[in-house]
Formats: C-alpha cells, sequence, structure tokens
C-alpha cells in the first residue's frame, strides 16, 4: 500500500472515487493520512460507499424565510423568493437593495 503525497494517486488509495456532471468526489483524504473519509456532502464507509446527502430534507441547510432548497450531487443550491439575494455563509435571504448600504456601513468603518 502507497502512502504520504503517493497514496491517493495509485488507485485512490482504495477508497470511493466517482464522478458525475463533470464533478469528480473522491475519499481520498488530501492530507495524505491513512483511511478513507467521504467528502463533504457525502456520508459513507468512504470505501466502496458515499451516498450524496440531502441537505434540503434533512434541513441542514437553505432554511432562512423565502429560501427554496434543490439537492444537488454532493452539495445545494439555495435561492430566495423575490428579488432577495441568498447569503450561504450566513444561510440568510437579503433585499439586493441591502447589499449596498452594507457596503458602504463596511467602508465607513474602516475609513475611521
Amino acid at each position: 500500500e502507497a502512502s504520504g503525497a503517493l497514496r491517493c494517486g495509485i488507485n485512490n488509495g482504495g477508497c470511493w472515487k466517482q464522478t458525475q456532471m463533470g464533478r469528480t468526489y473522491s475519499a481520498c483524504r488530501d492530507d495524505h493520512s491513512k483511511g478513507c473519509k467521504c467528502p463533504p456532502g457525502f456520508k459513507g464507509d468512504g470505501l466502496k460507499n458515499c451516498q450524496d446527502v440531502n441537505e434540503c430534507e434533512e434541513k441542514t441547510a437553505c432554511q432562512c424565510r423565502g429560501c427554496k432548497c434543490k439537492n444537488t450531487w454532493g452539495s445545494y443550491d439555495c435561492s430566495c423568493s423575490g428579488s432577495l439575494l441568498y447569503i450561504r455563509e450566513h444561510d440568510l435571504c437579503i433585499s439586493k437593495d441591502a447589499r449596498g448600504d452594507v457596503s458602504w456601513g463596511v467602508i465607513w468603518i474602516i475609513l475611521m
């Protein structure tokens, strides 16, 4: 069995790997440690099986008021109703007009 930087390059380190719709995910650890672990957005043993997590059904993402969740392979897409803008980092829908107000507020704080 290979170890170190070569481990994932040889038969994916014996770990699960799959490509779908042009995206490839692998359970071989990037930190070159031994073992396999399903990547974020998947669950399973990492060796033979990693299944997509449906963040929408499990209610782990896109839970803000006015949000619409769509599961994707390995992730999810979230959109807001009307003219609202989704901020993924905060799982929040805000007015597109508020974006400019927030930016100017940050600039004023930095200048002070």
